[in-house]
């Protein structure tokens, strides 16, 4: 268009016409030259702002990560003498406990359940959710008259559940928080289709085994709210 608009100027030039040709072309140069001047800022600042952003998200993730090897997991776990837990008693099993039970007396108030053994070796880490859904399958299945009475051993013996409630890490009490974070996004379980789930909890244990005994809890969130900067 630029190029017709010079082209037009040129043919009905007369001599005594203000709008001479070299005026004309003087000022459509001016017009291109901003232009293209425009044009290259607008690509080279996006590029510029694109490259700071990625520095900036790398800084972000290098300070995080260097703020989590400072923090031990003894500085912001759950005490076992603060925990809610489950205990099996001596002498019973999961099928002595129902999921209702489970319900009623932990999970109104929390959404994690941690289930240890007897001799306070971790066993089973149980979110809400889960239980929910267990309990949503179960009603579907004819075997099962009365959900209430479904216990905590038909959920260890679902292969699509006993995964999930057996996904959590275990780790010493001076391990770092960012070496638990990392452990815990290594183990991803793999359920039906495809759908991963993320490890969300780690019990700490007095030999940082899962053959030892509970001293204390994380979670992923609680590890979340130590890596904002």
């Amino acid at each position: 268009s630029l190029l017709i608009l010079a082209l037009v100027a040129f043919w009905d030039y007369e001599d005594d016409s203000e709008l001479n040709p070299e005026t004309i072309f003087t000022a459509i140069v001016g017009l291109v030259g901003s232009w293209v001047g425009t044009i290259l800022a607008f690509y080279y600042t996006k590029d510029n702002f694109e490259a700071a952003s990625r520095s900036t998200q790398e800084l972000v993730r290098q300070v995080t990560k260097e703020s989590l090897d400072t923090i031990l997991a003894k500085e912001v776990m759950i005490g076992l003498s603060k925990m809610s837990y489950l205990k099996l008693e001596q002498g019973k099993s999961e099928k002595d406990y129902s999921l209702k039970y489970l319900l009623d007396k932990f999970l109104k108030q929390y959404n994690r359940l941690p289930v240890l053994a007897n001799d306070n070796s971790p066993k089973y880490i149980i979110h809400r959710s889960v239980i929910d859904k267990f309990i949503a399958k179960m009603s579907l299945d004819e075997k099962v008259k009365d959900t209430k009475t479904v216990t905590l051993q038909a959920l260890v013996e679902d292969p699509e559940f006993s995964k999930v409630i057996k996904a959590f890490i275990t780790a010493k009490e001076n391990d770092s928080l960012n070496m638990i974070k990392s452990l815990m996004e290594r183990m991803v379980i793999d359920q039906k289709e495809n759908d991963e789930v993320m490890v969300a909890d780690a019990f700490i244990t007095e030999t940082g085994t899962a053959k030892s005994p509970v001293i204390g809890w994380l979670t992923n969130v609680m590890i979340s709210q130590r890596s904002k900067v």
